[in-house]
């Protein structure tokens, strides 16, 4: 496997992105091509239908209609031929203006390299410098056993809950139990009139309530006690941790730290407001290429005009009406005509089925280079280029790259496998560091937090958290009820 860093994989991404870029263009000019060969067919389609040896007077007609619908649709072909270099001309503007924006990325890159670089060289210092001072070591202690404690207290509290709802059903279920249960019988809470009072004495006495609901009321004691004795732990904890934050912020101030890391955001935000204008470009290529496909595949209001005014003027019988008019006439030169026809007609259905082809190739190669934006755009916020960030397999996600531009992945494969593939490497400071190795800590030390976390590094003190000793839920069996309970 051969590592890339973030810079090299993003530039990955770019090659791509300009592959995808120029096959959409081939398929723009292949589209071009097609409807350029159509509307020749069908100018000498008109050609021939004016050429028609019919009645006298029908053709005058036809070629009198003719002759002012051409004159229309000549002016709304040269409308749609301004339109169409003005279109052209302001994608050209457009894409010339996308690429100075993105010559400006890798001039700001090199910025945001060197403050990354300096913020990690001065947290390293300032680590140092608490690793070896002793009040932070014993700081340090001190809050890793107080989060053991707490973590301990948690655990035994959730067991004693859970225990309290399985082995308090029978209690819960039993329905005179409950009913004793509820009116308070045997705690000073229990108001009865004197009648009820000796019908509830008589069946606590038959069903032996008073055992049951002591050992009731301590199953639903013992979880708040516990759960008080855990927020206080927890308590306890978050107070040594602000204590270690606070050293940690301190030795972080001598060295720097916060300085260094306001450059660095003000070179992050530099680059984020460069990341954000090529996302606007692009939107508004986007619409500019859209439009363009509309007129190399005929579907523009101008070309739409022609169609309509050429149509209404010449009212175009079927070939098999002008073949009948054909076979009646004496001239073999009308069979000659129609079958020329029906040659031309065969050819545009032809196109036809191939602009059909072209729009389909079009729409999925706009498609992709759409999502391949999305995902560099993803990739760019996530800060995936950062000095920091490195890709283990770079192959992998160059070969995926490839099958999404030849349509076997998608953006959504790429996307997983760059995430997957990605790491953030540490040349100096240590990612783990004191207050950052307690995940339930109520505030985050001044060290910079990789993206991604630790690498899969779970919460507690040296990874991978502590467990528990035993705890409350270890204990089997669990309170009875006698006789009827």
């Amino acid at each position: 496997m051969s590592k890339l860093s973030g810079r090299k994989t993003l530039a990955e991404i770019d090659e791509a992105l300009g592959q995808a870029r120029g096959n959409l263009a081939g398929v723009d000019v292949e589209f071009g091509n097609a409807r350029a060969a159509l509307a020749k067919l069908r100018a000498g389609e008109i050609g021939l239908h004016a050429e028609l040896r019919l009645l006298e007077i029908e053709q005058g007609e036809l070629l009198h209609a003719l002759d002012e619908a051409d004159k229309k649709a000549e002016r709304v072909l040269e409308e749609r031929r301004i339109a169409a270099t003005g279109l052209d001309q302001e994608l050209d503007a457009a894409e010339a203006a996308l690429v100075e924006i993105e010559e400006q990325r890798p001039k700001q890159q090199p910025v945001v390299a060197a403050a990354s670089e300096a913020l990690d060289a001065a947290e390293a210092e300032a680590q140092a410098a608490l690793a070896a001072d002793a009040a932070y070591q014993a700081q340090l202690e001190a809050t890793s056993e107080a989060d053991f404690v707490a973590d301990q207290a948690e655990d035994k509290a959730a067991a004693a809950e859970a225990d309290r709802v399985e082995k308090g059903k029978p209690y819960e279920a039993d329905p005179l139990f409950a009913y004793l249960w509820r009116r308070g019988y045997g705690t000073s809470k229990y108001r009865a009139w004197p009648l009820t009072r000796w019908l509830d004495e008589k069946v606590a006495r038959l069903a032996d309530y008073e055992p049951a609901r002591r050992n009731y009321a301590l199953l639903i004691e013992i979880p708040v006690r516990l759960a008080e004795h855990a927020a206080a732990m927890r308590a306890h904890f978050d107070r040594e941790a602000e204590a270690l934050a606070a050293l940690e912020e301190a030795a972080a101030a001598e060295a720097g730290v916060p300085e260094r890391r306001a450059e660095l955001e003000s070179a992050e935000q530099d680059l984020a407001a460069i990341d954000a204008a090529i996302a606007a470009r692009e939107d508004t290529i986007r619409g500019l290429v859209d439009e363009r496909r509309t007129f190399a595949s005929g579907e523009d209001a101008f070309y739409q005009r022609c169609v309509q005014i050429l149509s209404e003027a010449m009212q175009r019988k079927s070939i098999g009406f002008l073949r009948e008019r054909a076979a009646r006439t004496l001239g073999r030169e009308d069979d000659a005509i129609v079958e020329k026809l029906a040659e031309l007609d065969r050819e545009a259905d032809r196109i036809e089925r191939n602009l059909d082809e072209l729009r389909r190739l079009h729409d999925g190669e706009s498609g992709r280079l759409r999502e391949l934006e999305d995902v560099r755009r993803r990739f760019k916020a996530e800060r995936f280029d950062d000095p920091l960030s490195e890709f283990i397999d770079g192959a992998l996600i160059a070969l995926v790259l490839r099958q999404f531009l030849g349509g076997a992945a998608r953006s959504g494969d790429v996307w997983d496998a760059i995430r997957r593939q990605q790491r953030t490497r540490r040349v100096k400071a240590d990612p783990g560091f004191g207050t950052l190795r307690f995940p339930k800590a109520p505030k985050p030390g001044p060290w910079r937090m990789p993206k991604g976390g630790f690498g899969g590094r779970g919460g507690g003190f040296g990874g991978g958290g502590f467990k528990t000793r035993g705890g409350f839920g270890g204990r089997s069996g669990g309170f009875k009820t006698r006789g009827k309970f």
